[in-house]
């Protein structure tokens, strides 16, 4: 996921910058083409409005954006274990689909080694979050903009633990929510900078066996970041 974030930074991002342009009219109030966090969203809702009968309309009012952040899991027994602040990786696309109504979809990636409680016998967790839902952006200003969203999220959990009293490996899938928050601000016609607050409810459950008892496992929390991306 790291190595994939640097490509992703090191070949599309210098594509799509642009500088500032100024008017014509030879003053020194020069008007930046692009500024306008709601100006992608607008094009596109015109065209969706003008032209909604043309299969090309899909095309306008997305951005793809790369994000890093520090999760802190709202578990104590979780944080015990593990840690209570850890980097977790992400991509996210979203697109407008009316007015400032946006849909999302994120990945996620997360992954820290810890000791168990007692023997403290090593142990590894890897959680793998795909969500999805809704959010509402307002514009402040001509390049700052907020939202908030909502949605679903399906995490996949990956477990190895190294003592020999316990199930060593764990595969399993389970559904929860995402809450989104975060602050957005344009510093080129193509390129964006996102500041993120997101809470994660995830829960898994496990049946006790005849030879092991296990506990349900509280994977939600709070992430918090920076993101960096690309309209297109």
């Amino acid at each position: 996921m790291k190595k994939f974030l640097t490509m992703f930074f090191a070949l599309i991002l210098p594509m799509h910058l642009c500088a500032f342009q100024w008017d014509g009219d030879g003053g020194n109030d020069g008007d930046w083409l692009g500024t306008s966090c709601c100006e992608p969203e607008m094009n596109c809702l015109q065209a969706h409005q003008m032209n909604c009968l043309q299969p090309q309309w899909w095309r306008c009012g997305w951005d793809l954006e790369a994000r890093v952040g520090a999760f802190r899991p709202t578990s104590k027994l979780f944080r015990r274990i593990y840690t209570h602040w850890a980097p977790e990786y992400e991509l996210e696309a979203s697109k407008q689909v009316w007015n400032n109504i946006h849909a999302w979809g994120n990945v996620g990636w997360y992954s820290k080694h810890g000791r168990s409680l007692g023997l403290e016998d090593h142990t590894r967790i890897r959680l793998i979050p795909i969500s999805f839902g809704l959010k509402y952006r307002y514009c402040l200003t001509e390049r700052a903009s907020v939202y908030l969203g909502l949605g679903a999220c399906y995490t996949l959990l990956r477990t190895k633990d190294y003592s020999p009293f316990v199930i060593h490996h764990t595969h399993r899938g389970a559904w929860g929510g995402v809450l989104k928050t975060g602050l957005r601000y344009a510093v080129s016609c193509r390129v964006f900078l996102d500041f993120f607050a997101d809470y994660y409810y995830q829960k898994f459950h496990f049946h006790d066996t005849s030879e092991v008892e296990r506990h349900d496992l509280n994977a939600g929390g709070i992430r918090l970041g920076g993101g960096l991306g690309l309209y297109f």
